[in-house]
């Protein structure tokens, strides 16, 4: 079989099961690869940080406020605080737990 064959069976450009592919680098550079995983998100609250500030979103501290001895934070318009990766909203004297998606978008 040809390697054009072999790519129409594939679906275009995808290697046949079990054929090595050889070692492809994604970065030109050491200096590339460095930047880009400064970019990816540390923590869980580097991750909520970074979405908010995609959708021009204030995510910030209150300064003096805790919950169960973790930090509150203003998100938008709504004020939370995480706990082992979960986002709890503050829903009149409630705290709830929400997902990221719905604090972005009520914020």
């Amino acid at each position: 079989m040809t390697n054009n064959e072999l790519k129409s069976l594939n679906g275009g450009g995808m290697a046949p099961a079990g054929q090595d592919v050889g070692n492809r680098n994604k970065f030109e550079s050491i200096s590339e690869a460095v930047k880009v995983s400064s970019q990816i998100p540390q923590g869980f609250k580097d991750l909520v940080a970074k979405r908010c500030e995609e959708r021009g979103i204030v995510f910030r501290p209150v300064p003096g406020r805790l919950r169960e001895g973790k930090q509150i934070y203003v998100c938008g318009r709504q004020h939370c605080y995480l706990d082992r990766n979960v986002i709890f909203l503050q829903d009149d004297q409630m705290w709830v737990p929400t997902s990221l998606n719905s604090l972005l978008d009520n914020a």
